[in-house]
């Protein structure tokens, strides 16, 4: 996996060079797969082996810094669907990018990348500063913390703790925020600048679409600045509401990030789920180099009422891919195996998702070295299916009261299963009044059953959505925030259950690039919602991309029941972990609560089973700090 360790110090102080080398020679004997990069002015970046043709050190020029992972060097033109080339930084560009602090990147180039851009001293300013950007949409995450004042940058743990010299310790209010609200993010001021509240006190991260500055000289500092937000591309000058327009770029928009993404690649591998997405992206796949491998699996559950493996086949015989079909039984998963999860700057919320997918994708990785496995996650926001209940707000807020308003309205009922003067109705109050948080927490509470009282709702107070990206909204946009999916979640990049020093292929999800991110959210709501079908207008754009039964399809099958009975069955090493665990006698979590809910009696009625879950996931990775204070009080 790919890993990069970047320091910055003030290089007109000894003690700060001398505490430098200490740290990279603890690294590098903890490691010694890490190599350095670039070593100039006071910064120093170290990484790993990537492992991935898709990740890379890109040099500036005249020791300009670096971009570390996938940059491509984006073309105009959405309706092109052509690749984009990879990055290339020679001296223009890289002057471009220092004389914008690295603000050109955000229009320019797209993938999934950190950029350490090294702004250096001069008369006019005889402080270095070292600009720290995460792009858009990507994966790749960087972390911030400080060790005998020097500022290290750094995209796995692991890799810090490791090196025996620096302790880390969970923060109180971030748990408490957590716990109480089912998983919400909560921020830490009602004034701005809004930030969510940080994981570990003695770490931060940088956001994504965030430039952060460190300035070396007579002390480090910080400051920290949003070159991005989602929310600029769904103003009203740049609406692409023209049908026929916005099929076109969509179409090819997913054609050229997927081509782009796969174009260094050898083999791939498809994860093929037999819904729309997934297939949208191994159709356009099937166009890309004649010379790519490509084979694709689906997972199924032997004997239950839900199989996906008719659609897969459809999908996989589209396409002309192999595909490999693997019996999944949720219920029979053991959570006490394995025991030791990777220290992680934040939980794993998606840890069971690694621990049951990772293992089929090694064992294929064994019959051939595949360095990519293609997804289509992000298909369900990005093409609109999530944000449906708001296609009637988004066309008040761009047509006003206007023709096409009640039969928007009579088709978000019918797709709801509401009343048309319901959907209407609502959508007129929250555009005189506001949209607001409030309903959203209130149905977060119903998720947190089993919450110490005096926690339920702490910190749930807030009228505004605790993202950084939407700080400067009067209202919430809901709107937007639908159309973005996990991208207002921190990226889970590591395995966990792996060492990081172990080969993992890049997960590539073409429908979570920026390109097409930005371009659906031109894209109105009720457009994407094209004559009351979900996803209609990527239905209408991709039917020579996927069989037809596929696209006509508008229902996904579930397997009912499979978590309860996965929590049931484990319900003694829940019972074990939990009651005798640090959420529980820190005072997190109402013991007698937990106790009840994993009882002989077991039943889910009272408690949602993702609740559970959730907590476990929590206290597992509370046992990485448990060496030193785990629990703390940020100062």
């Amino acid at each position: 996996m790919f890993r990069f360790f970047a320091l910055s110090w003030d290089d007109a102080d000894p003690k700060q060079v001398e505490a430098c080398d200490v740290l990279t020679k603890a690294l590098r004997a903890s490691d010694d797969s890490f190599h350095t990069s670039f070593d100039c002015q006071g910064v120093r970046i170290l990484c790993s082996r990537a492992g991935s043709p898709t990740f890379a050190v890109h040099l500036l020029k005249h020791n300009g810094g670096a971009l570390l992972g996938s940059v491509f060097k984006r073309h105009a033109d959405c309706s092109d669907e052509a690749p984009d080339p990879r990055a290339e930084f020679d001296t223009p560009a890289t002057n471009e990018l220092i004389s914008s602090r690295g603000r050109s990147l955000m229009s320019q180039y797209w993938g999934d990348y950190v950029a350490l851009i090294v702004e250096a001293r001069s008369h006019a300013n005889p402080v270095r500063a070292v600009h720290v950007i995460k792009d858009p949409t990507g994966n790749l995450p960087c972390y911030i913390t400080s060790w005998r004042k020097i500022e290290v940058l750094f995209s796995c743990l692991g890799d810090c703790v490791r090196t025996g010299l620096m302790n880390f310790t969970a923060n109180r209010s971030y748990i408490e925020s957590k716990i109480s609200s089912a998983g919400f993010d909560a921020i830490s001021s009602a004034r701005a600048p809004v930030r969510t509240i940080d994981s570990l006190n003695e770490v931060t991260q940088v956001q994504r679409g965030e430039c952060v500055t460190l300035r070396a000289g007579g002390g480090q500092t910080r400051s920290r600045q949003l070159y991005w937000t989602p929310t600029q591309f769904a103003r009203s000058e740049f609406v692409m509401d023209n049908v026929p327009e916005a099929m076109q770029a969509l179409h090819a928009t997913v054609r050229s990030v997927t081509s782009t993404l796969a174009q260094y690649h050898d083999s791939v591998l498809v994860r093929l789920s037999g819904g729309f997405d997934s297939s949208v992206v191994a159709g356009c796949l099937k166009a890309t180099n004649g010379d790519l491998r490509t084979r694709s699996y689906t997972y199924f559950v032997s004997g239950g009422r839900s199989d996906e493996r008719r659609w897969a086949r459809l999908a996989a015989e589209h396409c002309g891919y192999d595909l490999i079909e693997v019996p999944l039984e949720p219920w029979n998963v053991r959570l006490d195996s394995p025991a030791h999860i990777q220290p992680t700057v934040a939980p794993v919320w998606a840890a069971l998702a690694f621990r049951g997918r990772d293992p089929t994708e090694h064992e294929i990785f064994r019959q051939e070295p595949y360095t990519a496995v293609f997804t289509g996650d992000g298909g369900d926001s990005t093409f609109g299916g999530e944000s449906i209940p708001f296609a009637v707000d988004d066309f008040l807020r761009l047509k006003g009261v206007s023709k096409g308003l009640l039969t928007l309205a009579s088709q978000v009922a019918l797709r709801t299963g509401t009343l048309t003067w319901s959907v209407l109705g609502a959508a007129l109050r929250r555009r005189m009044r506001g949209a607001a948080m409030k309903d959203y927490y209130e149905k977060r509470l119903v998720r947190a059953a089993l919450v110490a009282e005096h926690l339920r709702g702490v910190r749930l107070d807030s009228a505004r959505h605790p993202h950084p990206w939407f700080a400067e909204c009067e209202e919430v946009p809901w709107h937007v925030i639908h159309r973005l999916g996990d991208l207002v979640t921190p990226a889970e990049f590591y395995n966990p259950f792996i060492e990081p020093t172990s080969f993992s292929p890049y997960i590539a999800s073409p429908l979570y690039s920026q390109p097409v991110i930005e371009l659906c959210l031109r894209i109105p709501v009720y457009t994407l919602f094209l004559d009351g079908h979900d996803r209609g207008l990527a239905r209408a754009a991709f039917e020579t991309e996927i069989p037809e039964q596929i696209r006509r399809r508008q229902w996904k099958d579930r397997v009912p029941g499979a978590m309860q009975t996965l929590v049931r069955r484990n319900r003694a090493y829940l019972r074990d972990v939990l009651v005798g665990g640090i959420l529980c006698s820190e005072g997190f979590l109402d013991r007698d609560a937990v106790e009840n809910a994993l009882n002989g009696k077991f039943s889910t009625q009272q408690f949602y089973v993702g609740e559970l879950m959730n907590y476990l996931h929590m206290e597992l990775w509370l046992r990485n700090f448990a060496a030193v204070k785990a629990v703390a009080i940020a100062a």
